[in-house]
């Protein structure tokens, strides 16, 4: 598996720990590591992780916990907190 974060706009000194999630599918899934990013910076990850059933997808950003925009190929979503309603 591998992938990279990357992490822009942002100051030299602004640091994020961002979430990686691997999902099992049925509501199953499972916090892999906190990639640490400081400043604008592109951290990659690559390695050999044995589980126990084949993993679907990986996931940041899960619980929207990290105000972002999430580039996967060539559309960027712009996620934040949920508005409330009333």
């Amino acid at each position: 598996m591998s992938f990279e974060l990357t992490q822009s706009g942002v100051s030299p000194n602004f640091a994020m720990s961002v979430p990686v999630y691997i999902d099992f599918g049925k509501d199953c899934y499972w916090r892999l590591a906190a990639v640490d990013l400081v400043g604008n910076t592109t951290v990659p990850f690559a390695g050999q992780i044995a589980f126990s059933s084949k993993p679907k997808r990986l996931l940041i950003n899960a619980h929207e916990d990290v105000l972002c925009y999430i580039k996967n190929g060539e559309t960027k979503k712009k996620k934040g907190p949920k508005k409330r309603k009333g």
